[in-house]
């Protein structure tokens, strides 16, 4: 199986994580350890998985056909606030769930494993990615969530809405993206050179208007990764209990903006 992993500028992903942290921390007016009540605290980056439709392979095209019934791979992308992307992960046939191809994939086996982010910090992603110490994630909603839990979902949806917004930036920016017309793994390199550039670009401030991005219609390939670390369960209720205390207002201000 064809599949590619870069840390775009080559650093470990550990000290860019490190690095990023430090970076949300000097543009938000508060921090972990005081929150104002209007943003999620520890928030480190944004992760989403895409689908990026390619020609039918010679050889095993059925497992690169997606539950929306085209052939694909799948592209992880983790970006900071900035909407720039700090780990990209392609190359896995579209059959496959964002849960997969989390679980091995390097920032997902470290998340994981607990050795990329001190346990203050995390990363923030859908429904589709396992809770964990490291990568908080809505609660699911049987219509018995509390105030404070579907508070909690909100501002945890809304503060992710930045990786979207980012693969519409680079899907809108590289139209090619919306079919690659080229064979494996040509399209994983692909995939990941648009990546590159589009940091490029956004470094030097070259932002699409919302008009000209691309915004994704999601592809869920089905169940996500059972159970959930309880260290996580436990950190994702310490955070409705902080939302309860500061009493969100109607308007809440997203750590992202």
């Amino acid at each position: 199986m064809a599949t590619a992993e870069d840390d775009l500028d080559k650093e470990d992903i550990t000290l860019l994580s490190l690095l990023c942290i430090d970076n949300f921390i000097d543009s938000s007016s508060s921090s972990s350890d005081e929150t104002s009540g209007d943003s999620m605290p520890g928030v480190v980056g944004a992760i989403d998985g895409t689908h990026i439709a390619i020609p039918g392979p010679n050889q095993h095209h059925e497992n690169y056909i997606n539950r929306k019934g085209f052939h694909s791979i799948v592209a992880q992308v983790v970006c900071d606030h900035e909407m720039t992307f700090m780990s990209v992960n392609t190359g896995w046939p579209g059959s496959v769930h964002d849960a997969r191809v989390f679980r091995n994939s390097k920032i997902g086996k470290r998340i994981i494993n607990k050795t990329i982010l001190p346990d203050e910090f995390h990363l923030v992603g859908d429904a589709a990615y396992p809770l964990s110490q490291n990568l908080m994630t809505p609660f699911k909603d049987f219509g018995t969530l509390t105030r404070e839990q579907q508070r909690y979902s909100f501002v945890q949806s809304s503060t992710r809405m930045v990786v979207e917004r980012s693969i519409g930036q680079l899907k809108g920016r590289f139209r090619k993206l919306k079919m690659l017309d080229c064979a494996l793994p040509k399209s994983t390199d692909s995939v990941t050179f648009c990546c590159i550039l589009h940091n490029i670009c956004i470094t030097e401030g070259d932002i699409l208007n919302d008009e000209e991005i691309i915004m994704d219609d999601h592809v869920n390939n089905g169940p996500g990764l059972q159970g959930i670390v309880e260290s996580g369960n436990q950190k994702r209720n310490n955070l409705v209990i902080l939302f309860k205390i500061h009493k969100y207002n109607d308007k809440i201000l997203i750590f992202f903006n």
